[in-house]
């Protein structure tokens, strides 16, 4: 019987509306590299109008986990989008807020920036201090 209830483990699907978001592009590789050693799918914005418009990847292990990919976006373009699940990543004195927001007193700018971020969660946000 333990192995039925693997076999059924293996063929539920996740749902869960998931969302990483980091400050820059910049950091969008890192996580990507991640995603993609460990079979987690994940979807990029393209960038066009059309909010469903995104770049799914697939990972490059041969067996995927079973659920829905991964939205990867910056905090900057996440204002109007929810998430049942938000990963904060990169919240680290030097990358959030921007070393450059401090010198040109736009730090009220970051945190309209972390507010959004912050509140894009229906259910729970995950702050990290790595990528």
């Amino acid at each position: 019987k333990l192995s039925d209830t693997a076999e059924e483990h293996e063929s539920v699907y996740d749902s869960t509306d998931v969302a990483i978001m980091v400050r820059s592009k910049h950091h969008l590789r890192l996580i990507k590299e991640a995603l993609n050693k460990c079979g987690i799918p994940f979807a990029v914005p393209t960038g066009q109008s059309n909010d469903s418009a995104h770049s799914v990847f697939k990972g490059s292990q041969s067996k995927l986990l079973s659920m829905k990919p991964v939205k990867l976006i910056t905090m900057h373009k996440a204002k109007g989008d929810e998430f049942d699940v938000v990963y904060l990543a990169g919240w680290t004195e030097g990358v959030f807020p921007h070393p450059s927001t401090l010198e040109s007193n736009r730090l009220l700018e970051e945190r309209r920036i972390a507010y959004v971020a912050l509140t894009r969660a229906r259910q729970r946000v995950v702050i990290t201090y790595s990528f």
